[in-house]
């Protein structure tokens, strides 16, 4: 008997059956990786993406699974923001870190230049739109989860994505001019 039915799939998938998860690897492969790469833009990105959608199926196979392919492409949009936020979350490490070195004359001073760096990131940020401000201040000053800011505001948290990588391309973009006005 050919199991190719997606209903059939997930009941042996359920079952851990690996010739179930061979013939879903094969029949959503190339999909998910499209719908991944066209959120990416990034074919080796999108090639890890999508792999890591298939183990976290192959993780979860014992879930009740309604809509083989609704369950995939929740799957592959939960990556890629998961991994999005861990950019943006890099891109903030990155840019103050870079700017903490830069600003750094020596050790007895770090607590100023610390301080400093701070009022200066929080004025540029004073000065984004609105909405991406309230956003900033909620997640990096109250320390709320993008769900809760997303909650909290009645956007989505893929809305709450945009304006936190807007606002750190923003900052970002203040920081260097100040630098080269030094």
């Amino acid at each position: 008997m050919e199991i190719d039915d997606d209903k059939v799939l997930s009941l042996a998938l359920r079952e851990q059956e690996v010739n179930a998860f061979d013939k879903i690897f094969h029949k959503y492969f190339k999909s998910i990786y499209c719908f991944i790469l066209h959120n990416c833009k990034s074919p080796q990105d999108a090639e890890d993406m999508t792999q890591e959608v298939f183990i976290r199926l192959w993780e979860n196979s014992q879930t009740q699974i309604t809509s083989l392919k609704a369950y995939l492409y929740t799957i592959a949009r939960n990556v890629v923001i998961d991994r999005t936020r861990r950019g943006i979350n890099k891109l903030i490490f990155e840019a103050l870190n870079e700017e903490q070195h830069a600003t750094l004359i020596d050790e007895e001073s770090e607590t100023d230049e610390n301080e400093k760096l701070l009022s200066i990131v929080h004025h540029i940020a004073n000065s984004m739109p609105e909405r991406r401000l309230e956003v900033y201040k909620l997640r990096w000053v109250e320390g709320l989860s993008r769900k809760e800011i997303a909650n909290k505001m009645g956007i989505t948290v893929t809305t709450v994505d945009i304006h936190l990588k807007k606002g750190i391309d923003y900052l970002r973009s203040a920081v260097s001019k100040i630098k080269k006005e030094e």
